[in-house]
């Protein structure tokens, strides 16, 4: 599940370090010293995203675990109830989910080991152990934990064929993805839609992660400036945010009201790339694939 074929290229560019291939093999065997030592056949990974989520979460695959991602926003409740449904041997929290995994610790049916993934780089070298998982089509992959809106959360299992189905639609029949493709890490883990587009595919198909710090519209645009997105992964919200924003600037300005008319008469994207260039350098230039998921997209959002 992950493309071993260049070692050297880069795999995950992080707010304050990036990690290539071999790197990132190198980490997640660390981890997998850990995970192996869960008393029960899943891991959960209570924590923000970062390389280190990456890291727990394929250390899992790597020892045989069926990995379970929950919210890190997710309340006490919600918490208590997914670990004692599933049954996790080990949970990765981090120093963000500190004092919430300890009050849900303390309501658990069974003792759960634990390690922080904030403390990874400070504690004593760890072995790395070769990255071989040994997976089968139809074992579970990962469980996701439904938000709990109608009642509380459930768990739903995805095999690794199935996760394989979409990755192959999307690299193999639609070639939407690529080794040499940048994607945009942006949406919390714990989603099928963030967890598949923007780490397990790229990671199958040799391409890089680039992690934003935060959804916040200066961290975004950071990001974007100081890399090479192509691909980023979206939910409605995220995209009408960001068509609002663009839409007033383009109603303050007769010409930008003019130009765009112009586009949307022609259809030319020749004629809007040139027109919204400030917009598309914005996006570092790059940006090739706005994908949205989660909901159903306003068309006028879609078409600009």
């Amino acid at each position: 599940m992950i493309n071993t074929h260049n070692l050297n290229r880069t795999a995950f560019i992080g707010a304050e370090k990036q990690y290539s291939y071999a790197e990132l093999l190198k980490e997640i065997g660390k981890l997998t010293n850990i995970s192996q030592k869960a008393s029960t056949d899943k891991i959960a990974i209570f924590a923000k995203n970062s390389a280190q989520w990456v890291f727990a979460f394929y250390s899992g695959w790597n020892a045989g675990k069926t990995a379970v991602p929950i919210d890190f926003l997710a309340s006490t409740e919600d918490i208590v109830h997914i670990l004692n449904d599933c049954e996790p041997g080990l949970v990765y929290f981090d120093d963000t989910t500190a004092d919430k995994w300890k009050e849900a610790q303390a309501e658990l049916k069974n003792p759960v080991q634990d390690f922080n993934l904030s403390q990874l780089e400070t504690i004593a070298e760890l072995p790395s152990q070769d990255w071989k998982p040994t997976i089968s089509e139809e074992d579970t992959a990962v469980i996701i934990y439904t938000s709990g809106t109608t009642g509380s959360p459930k768990g739903v299992m995805l095999s690794f064929n199935n996760l394989q189905a979409n990755i192959k639609a999307v690299s193999t029949d639609v070639k939407i993805y690529s080794e040499a493709q940048q994607v945009l890490m942006l949406l919390p883990l714990h989603h099928i839609f963030p967890l598949a587009g923007s780490m397990a595919i790229p990671l199958y198909v040799g391409g890089t992660i680039v992690e934003s710090p935060s959804m916040q519209s200066a961290d975004l645009l950071s990001t974007f400036a100081n890399n090479k997105i192509g691909l980023m992964i979206g939910v409605p919200k995220l995209y009408n945010i960001l068509y609002q924003g663009i839409n007033d600037k383009i109603q303050k300005s007769f010409v930008a009201r003019t130009f765009y008319k112009i586009v949307k008469l022609t259809g030319s994207k020749k004629m809007a790339k040139k027109i919204f260039k400030q917009v598309h350098d914005k996006f570092g230039g790059n940006l090739t694939y706005m994908i949205s998921g989660g909901a159903a997209i306003d068309p006028k959002v879609a078409k600009l």
